[in-house]
Formats: C-alpha cells, structure tokens, sequence
C-alpha cells in the first residue's frame, strides 16, 4: 500500500473526518439558527415596512379628513348666511303662521347642516313668536310629548300672544301633530336678546 493512501485527507474532508460527531451536530444546529434568524430578520423587515405604509396611509387620511372637516365649518357659516339673508326677508315680513311655514325647508336644511345649532327662531315687535327645533332623539321628543316619528318641532306665539301652537313635523316636513302648549305667558320682547337686537336697528 501507497504512502499517499495511509495519508490522512486534507482539506475540508479531512477536518470533518478529524472532528467527533457532536461538533458536527452542533454546527449543524448553529447554522440552522442563523438561517431561522436570518428568515425572521427578513419577515419582520418586510411586516414593519407594511405596518409603516399602513400606519401613513391611515395619517394621510385623517389628516384629509380633518381638513375637509375644518373646511366645511369654516365655509358653511359662510354659506348658511347667505342663504339665510333670503329666508330672513321672507321672515320678517311674515304675519301668519302659514307664512312662516313656507320657509320651513329651509330652516330645517340649516338646522340639519349646522349640528350645533339647537334651534332657529323668530320675534316679532307684536309679540308673536316662531320657533323650529330638531327632535334629534327619543329623550327630546319625550320632553315636548312629541309623536315617536317626529323630527322637528314649531313652537308658534301668534296674534300678539293670544294663539300658543306647538306642531311636530316628520323628516319630510309634514305636519303630525298639533297642539297647545302649557302657558308659560313667553314674550320674546321680554328677553335680552331681543332688547339687543332692537338697541342695534
């Protein structure tokens, strides 16, 4: 037999011949833990770079959001008083409640347009009085023993004083209920507000 073939191998055979079974294990264990780390490194990247895209996405929207937000409340007072100028003519020249109520719609769209606004209402130098408020909820309702399908109510001070009418209106702003209110003896002459108004022409 040769010398060469008594010669142990050299090289990369040689040195895993030379080392006991173990070693081997082990390096196969430690290389499949950099593999594992290396996958999870990689998907977690990939799930963050998603959750940092997702996470823009939904601030560029609310931000949007909130300036179309901010927008609306800045241009529909704007745009209400515009329109109000009309309905207002129309108002102040009324002397029934007929003619009150043909501007319903359109107090009603203000009223549907502006959340805040709890009611729209009237005075008149002869005492009468018109009022429109939304029936937002079952609670209000209650309280101004309104019809279960009303969405609006007209509190009415006609002729001076001498005429007290409450109406429920539905959505479509028809009327469902008519009746007297107790007599609370309201003049809106009376009140701060109107004083106001009049010391102001």
């Amino acid at each position: 037999m040769s010398q060469r073939a008594l010669d142990p191998p050299r090289g990369v055979l040689g040195l895993l011949r030379r080392r006991p079974f173990y070693v081997h294990i082990g390096a196969i264990f430690v290389l499949l833990i950099l593999a594992i780390l290396l996958a999870i490194g990689w998907v977690t990247r990939l799930e963050t770079r998603k959750m940092v895209q997702q996470s823009a996405e939904q601030l560029f929207a609310h931000v949007g959001h909130e300036v179309a937000q901010q927008l609306r409340l800045l241009r529909g007072p704007i745009e209400l008083a515009v329109q109000f100028g009309a309905a207002l003519q129309a108002m102040s020249s009324a002397t029934s409640l007929d003619a009150r109520l043909a501007q319903i719609d359109f107090l009603t769209r203000a009223l549907e347009s502006e959340p805040q606004m709890s009611a729209i209402y009237f005075a008149y130098d002869n005492g009468d009085f018109f009022l429109v408020r939304p029936l937002r909820d079952a609670a209000a309702r209650a309280l101004f023993k309104a019809p279960a399908d009303a969405a609006y109510l007209v509190q009415s001070v006609e002729r001076g004083g001498q005429q007290r009418r409450w109406l429920a209106l539905s959505r479509e702003r028809k009327t469902l209920a008519v009746w007297a209110p107790p007599d609370a003896g309201f003049d809106a002459r009376t009140r701060p507000w109107y004083r106001e108004a009049m010391a102001k022409g």
